[in-house]
């Protein structure tokens, strides 16, 4: 309970109200989380969905680039919510997965709680 009253605090800190709203937003979903086979946990896909609209809102183009900025800004790691910085090969698999799966999901689910 603790870990979500400083995540609310850290999205609301933020400056710029449209990417507020839009964390918020991500931070109501449902997304289907599989269970984990091997010693890791998986990051969450709210977290990699945050990730992505931060890429956005930055116009940051290349994978290295949103990498190097997590791993050089603690502040934008902790409003994503990351104790660690993954792999750039886990930011190109959870962008492979929203093209494919995320964003239909996304799409329903605006679709069914927003309007």
């Amino acid at each position: 309970m603790i870990s979500n009253i400083a995540l609310d605090q850290s999205i609301s800190s933020i400056e710029d109200p449209i990417l507020n709203k839009i964390l918020m937003f991500f931070d109501r979903l449902r997304f289907p989380e599989l269970p984990y086979v091997t010693s890791r946990p998986r990051i969450s896909r709210k977290i990699m969905l945050k990730c992505l609209a931060i890429k956005a809102h930055l116009a940051i183009d290349s994978l290295k680039q949103r990498v190097k900025l997590f791993q050089d800004y603690p502040y934008w790691r902790w409003v994503v919510g990351f104790d660690h910085v993954p792999h750039l090969s886990t930011f190109s698999r959870a962008a492979k997965w929203f093209r494919e799966e995320g964003f239909p999901l996304l799409h329903s689910y605006i679709l069914q709680h927003v309007l």
